[in-house]
């Protein structure tokens, strides 16, 4: 088929005369408009908007268990340790299946069945908070809503990368908006919701409300529906680099002149996945004979990457001999050097190769530290009444959290279509202020000051959810996002769970003052503020290594 009338997104192969007949469809025709997957227009808003519903939802949990945890603590009288172990348990099985649901589970069922499900049994969970009998049944119930959250947090996003080209990080953003939303709007009704009908007969107006998800889980269209894929300008350009799809130098070997080119393309394959760069590698001497050309490309069906690293082996000739300038991202996939023995592929979870990268090493440290971010997200409400509010002026510092929370996150998604700064600059610049604001927590002692405090959370806390995802496409690339952002959502769950009793049993030892628990957070946030901010001197290590995004 010409390239014209695009490329067809179904994974079975058409025959012949399928073929015949989709060149006869002109690009205007009602039946290719039909067919052609809407990026950045259409339908992609209503993944986007399906995205919005499940970060409102997840949201609205934390928050629902955030401003009634001590009364949840009175109901089932029990200790501060015990209470946080309902957010242990919900963060352990969020990283559970966190990562297994990104690699195993949506490539053999898609996004839509797995939101749809895990939305259905979230709903059911909260239904069980409400009939708990005591502290254990509600663990579980805790427990069970960790699991469905971490099997519909990636998935609910994962499309947004296919769906949207050159407005991808703002729909990223719009799409995490939702959880500021539920910030400003849902703590002062749920205390409303207690008043009036208790904590039992709130939790289950609030699995009422995540029924929604369902029907969030169904916008998820998959790319495999359609049959064209439109053509896509590269925004390569606007980046800082400032990068053209075409690149090319010189240098020389053995008294040779050697060329290089680079090919940059956006296109899809038949998987719907964004194929690899082609690079050509040719020599002087080389130019004069046709069949003397090495290329690397990411079509199997021309030659497969195993050919093209033998053959490469074998003239002794490669990217890194020729020298180019280390900002040039031409080195050959690092999946073609990998031994026989090392599975790196797999049918149902793709390739992680990227695990190598020094630079990803470095985004799983941020998430470590990162924890804190998460911590103090849901302990927000117990601050507050640790320094002196009460349960609904914590309420309303949770909505002022939400307020500014979502304007930062719409101008974080403005910002990063700039391309002024990268995500992972974003997000560390952000992640310093936090620590500085928990460095200055004996400050805020006063209900301004906490609401100072608030708005100064609220203003950089979101960063981490809005513009991890970015950050992950910034280091392995767009078609390793799902699988990269799922091991490092599993290990900052985690992360968070080891935080949760542990800052718990300091907090009680100090007579329920969190002041020491905050300098501790500041420290954190200083250590995952550093990670990102020297991720560029990783990744130009990555590159010299040979090793690059896919």
């Amino acid at each position: 088929m010409s390239d014209q009338n695009g490329s067809i997104l179904s994974k079975e192969s058409p025959s012949s005369d399928d073929y015949d007949i989709r060149e006869e469809i002109n690009q205007d025709s009602d039946y290719h408009k039909r067919n052609e997957l809407p990026v950045d227009r259409g339908w992609a808003w209503a993944i986007c908007l399906g995205g919005f519903i499940f970060s409102f939802n997840f949201g609205l949990t934390r928050h629902t268990l955030a401003v009634m945890f001590l009364e949840v603590i009175d109901m089932y009288d029990t200790t501060l340790t015990t209470g946080s172990l309902i957010f242990l348990f919900i963060v352990l099985g969020a990283g559970t299946l966190s990562s297994l649901s990104s690699n195993f589970i949506v490539p053999r069922v898609g996004e839509k069945a797995v939101t749809c499900s895990a939305g259905l049994v979230s709903a059911i969970s909260s239904v069980g908070f409400s009939f708990a009998p005591n502290i254990e049944v509600f663990l579980v119930c805790a427990a069970v809503k960790g699991l469905c959250t971490g099997a519909a947090f990636v998935p609910s996003i994962s499309l947004i990368r296919h769906y949207f080209h050159r407005r991808r990080s703002i729909a990223q953003i719009l799409a995490r908006a939702g959880d500021s939303v539920s910030s400003i709007v849902m703590p002062p009704l749920i205390r409303l919701m207690r008043n009036e009908f208790g904590v039992r007969g709130a939790f289950l107006i609030v699995a009422a409300i995540e029924l929604h998800m369902v029907l969030g889980g169904l916008l998820l269209r998959p790319v495999e529906s359609y049959k064209y894929k439109p053509d896509l300008p590269d925004h390569s350009k606007e980046t800082n680099r400032k990068r053209k799809d075409k690149t090319g130098t010189k240098g020389s070997q053995n008294g040779e002149d050697i060329e290089m080119t680079e090919i940059k393309q956006n296109l899809l394959s038949p998987t719907g996945r964004i194929p690899e760069t082609s690079t050509n590698l040719t020599t002087g001497r080389q130019q004069q004979q046709n069949d003397g050309r090495l290329e690397s490309r990411s079509n199997p069906e021309m030659e497969t990457k195993r050919d093209v690293a033998t053959r490469a082996r074998q003239r002794a000739l490669s990217i890194t001999s020729v020298g180019g300038p280390d900002e040039l991202d031409v080195a050959l996939d690092y999946r073609e050097d990998c031994k026989e023995n090392d599975h790196t592929d797999s049918s149902c979870c793709g390739d992680c190769g990227f695990l190598r990268l020094w630079s990803f090493h470095m985004v799983l440290l941020f998430a470590v530290f990162a924890a804190a971010n998460m911590y103090i997200r849901d302990y927000i409400p117990v601050v507050a009444a640790s320094q002196g509010a009460t349960l609904d002026q914590a309420a309303m510092l949770v909505t002022v959290v939400g307020a500014m929370d979502l304007v930062s996150r719409l101008s974080l998604g403005f910002l990063a279509d700039t391309h002024l700064l990268t995500p992972s600059q974003i997000l560390g610049a952000a992640h310093l202020a936090l620590g500085v604001t928990c460095q200055a927590i004996s400050s805020f002692n006063t209900f301004p000051t906490l609401v100072v405090m608030s708005v100064l959370f609220g203003t950089f806390m979101g960063t981490r959810v809005a513009m991890l995802p970015l950050v992950c496409i910034e280091v392995v690339g767009v078609d390793k996002m799902p699988q990269a952002f799922g091991i490092v959502t599993t290990i900052g769950t985690f992360a968070t769970s080891i935080l949760n009793p542990v800052l718990a049993t300091i907090a009680e030892s100090y007579g329920g003052s969190f002041v020491p628990i905050m300098h501790i957070l500041g420290g954190c946030f200083f250590v995952s503020s550093s990670t990102l901010l020297v991720l560029p001197l990783f990744k130009r290590m990555d590159r010299k290594r040979g090793l690059k995004p896919t």
